[in-house]
């Protein structure tokens, strides 16, 4: 995860690297211990993961950097630092307090690439997940369409007065009026599929599938109120 070769992961490197020197430049911390720290950093992030010779450091940093190549540089974004670091740490304007100084220097540094490597978790579920997410929605979407169109295919064959179960004319109008979520949308199908069913099954067993409703048909232009034919002879 730490060596993908995608753009994301390198600029992830970058940034985690651009992080840690900022906050190293912003302490009282010796050079050669920051200096140190940044190769070291890069050696975990090589990849393959490389280690530092300490052969090419001081004497007095050499213990910290054996150390550290036995535990792993990759363990500092799991906060896992040898205890030589806090020996070595040494403030350039001087402390009395060295041993809490050098703990306060570690935590802090710790804290950042701790940071650094949820956010790298984050991407990555992201960049994972997210593509199976989409893939999910546009799965789902397919079956609530088809679902829809198969009961508003019934529509005409429920039992009249059962009718108003549907709140929209078509099955295309509902799924862009019916509701924003997917979800809301295929709990309507799964909560009516049975009433609609059952009350085809009773209309077809009655004989009464697609007939109208008898008060819709007096309210139309067929029938004038006072009984007489629409359009009939005046007397």
């Amino acid at each position: 995860m730490l060596h993908c070769p995608a753009e994301s992961r390198q600029q992830w490197r970058d940034m985690t690297l651009g992080k840690v020197v900022q906050e190293l430049s912003s302490g009282g911390c010796d050079v050669k211990l920051l200096e140190i720290l940044s190769h070291g950093l890069t050696c975990a992030l090589n990849d393959p993961p490389t280690q530092l010779d300490q052969q090419a450091y001081p004497v007095a940093y050499q213990q910290l950097i054996v150390a550290q190549n036995q535990i792993g540089w990759i363990q500092l974004f799991r906060c896992r630092w040898a205890k030589q670091w806090r020996q070595c740490y040494s403030p350039q304007q001087g402390s009395q307090d060295h041993w809490s100084q050098g703990t306060s220097w570690i935590l802090k540094l710790g804290k950042t690439l701790l940071n650094q490597w949820w956010s790298l978790w984050d991407m990555r579920n992201n960049e994972r997940h997210g593509r199976e997410v989409a893939a999910a929605e546009c799965h789902l979407a397919s079956v609530v369409r088809s679902r829809l169109d198969e009961l508003y295919s019934l529509q005409q064959k429920v039992m009249p007065i059962d009718r108003s179960i549907y709140p929209y004319e078509d099955a295309a109008t509902h799924f862009e009026k019916g509701s924003r979520s997917l979800t809301h949308l295929h709990d309507w199908c799964l909560d009516n599929e049975p009433a609609i069913r059952a009350s085809c099954y009773q209309a077809e067993k009655l004989g009464v599938a697609g007939t109208g409703d008898i008060r819709l048909y007096f309210q139309s232009d067929h029938i004038r109120l006072d009984g007489a034919p629409s359009g009939g002879l005046d007397s």
